[in-house]
């Protein structure tokens, strides 16, 4: 070796690494039997805990209008659209939305543990609920723009032209030319 400024440089042959033997096992034998450890041990994190933590299986739900509220057992689980994880067994799924029918319906969901961060929805349910009450419906509206209304002064977020028409679009062509529609509108 010969020193430079400070640092040593040495031949090629001085900077090679030789693992040594462990229990007589030749370094790429352990090395691979190693590395094929941690593989086997990452799929299995990717494919079956999550499975063996949450034995279910995952739904996808859709729905006409849109920001359907779903409640799973009485517990909210979302607005449409959206998927979510269901453990197995029977369960009670009830769409809400104001001024329209109330949908409820039993379901009974399998359990799968291989895969299932992976897999496709096992269950889709696309709901399409009518309108019973107009009036609660343009309440919820007008509630809905007049809290965007209240937030102060004028952002991108603020999208009084989005909520109304959703609120046009969902009612059917009859209630177009209403008495309530037109108070709705003028307010």
């Amino acid at each position: 070796m010969r020193k430079k400024k400070g640092l040593f440089i040495t031949e090629d042959e001085d900077n090679c690494i030789e693992l040594k033997t462990v229990f007589g096992i030749k370094p790429g034998i352990y090395m691979t039997v190693y590395y094929s450890i941690i593989l086997v041990l990452l799929l299995f994190m990717l494919l079956v805990f999550p499975g063996l933590k949450n034995y279910g299986s995952r739904i996808s739900f859709e729905g006409n209008p849109d920001e359907i509220s779903v409640w799973i057992d009485d517990i909210y689980a979302g607005t449409t659209p959206f998927t979510t994880f269901v453990e197995k067994g029977s369960h009670t799924v009830k769409y809400r939305k104001a001024g329209f029918t109330e949908i409820t319906e039993n379901i009974d969901v399998k359990g799968y543990f291989f895969a299932t961060l992976l897999k496709k929805p096992e269950l889709e349910f696309d709901k399409n609920l009518e309108i019973v009450n107009l009036g609660k419906y343009l309440e919820w509206n007008l509630g809905e723009l007049t809290g965007w209304g209240g937030i102060g002064s004028f952002y991108s977020s603020y999208q009084p032209e989005k909520v109304l028409s959703e609120s046009m679009k969902n009612l059917p062509v009859i209630f177009h030319e209403n008495e309530i529609v037109e108070s709705y509108l003028m307010t």
